[in-house]
């Protein structure tokens, strides 16, 4: 259980490999990045430095940020950041909200924002539609109800 904070093993070597390599196409690409699902292809390169069995197994970076930016470039990375800089806030706001029904959901929905992000820095979570659908959905619930309460009640305070 242990070995997952190992720097020796084999999978945690490589996701390092993934990372610095990421940084150089990151470097060589800085703008535009590579285009949309050509890392992996870029990546392969011997500039890179990837070991034959990284290279054997590159799909992806296995980290949300350096990914982003090296398939698409820094401005959007900056822009990506900016977002999820604007939910934590946003959600973090709506906590003052003490409605039964929609504080829990608020607490929910920040939760599973910070778990995507954490887990972001050790997978690249943000390339799988499905988890960025669900991950998209839970973090809107809260905003939508508020919405919704605001609609029904609108002599309730603004914020």
């Amino acid at each position: 259980a242990l070995s997952i904070f190992s720097l020796k093993t084999a999978t945690n070597q490589q996701r390092i490999e993934y990372i610095k390599g990421g940084i150089k196409v990151i470097k060589e690409y800085p703008l535009f990045g590579t285009g949309p699902n050509m890392v992996n292809v870029e990546i392969k390169k011997e500039k890179y430095g990837l070991s034959d069995e990284s290279k054997k197994l590159a799909v992806h970076l296995h980290n949300n940020i350096i990914q982003i930016a090296a398939e698409r470039g820094i401005p959007t990375i900056l822009a990506w950041l900016i977002f999820m800089a604007w939910v934590f806030v946003s959600l973090v706001k709506l906590l003052q909200n003490k409605d039964p029904f929609l504080f829990p959901l608020t607490v929910a929905a920040l939760a599973a924002f910070l778990g995507f992000l954490t887990a972001g820095l050790f997978e690249y979570n943000f390339g799988d539609s499905e988890v960025t659908t669900l991950f998209l959905y839970l973090i809107t619930i809260p905003f939508t109800l508020e919405r919704i309460q605001k609609r029904q009640h609108p002599d309730l305070e603004k914020s």
